[in-house]
């Protein structure tokens, strides 16, 4: 799934393989999130229209990236390797 924030980053997430990369922003990424276009594992993932996207990076390590709101899902179902 692909989905879009308010910011304008837009983000790509494969839940099957619990991983996820930013793919365009206007910002630079952050720690957490590694260089655009970089898979990155994670613990869980909360994605809906409307809100904020979280991502919790590590079940042991309470770390978490919170987005903007997310304003668009791309697609639903396609996964880019």
């Amino acid at each position: 799934m692909r989905f879009k924030t308010l910011s304008g980053s837009v983000y790509e997430v494969d839940h099957a393989k619990s991983r996820i990369r930013r793919i365009t922003g206007t910002h630079a990424p952050t720690n957490s999130q590694g260089a655009d276009g970089e898979w990155r594992p994670y613990h869980s993932a909360l994605v809906e229209l409307g809100i904020p996207a979280v991502v919790q990076w590590s079940m042991n390590v309470p770390k978490y990236t919170v987005t903007s709101r997310v304003t668009e899902i791309i697609n639903e179902k396609t996964v880019v390797n």
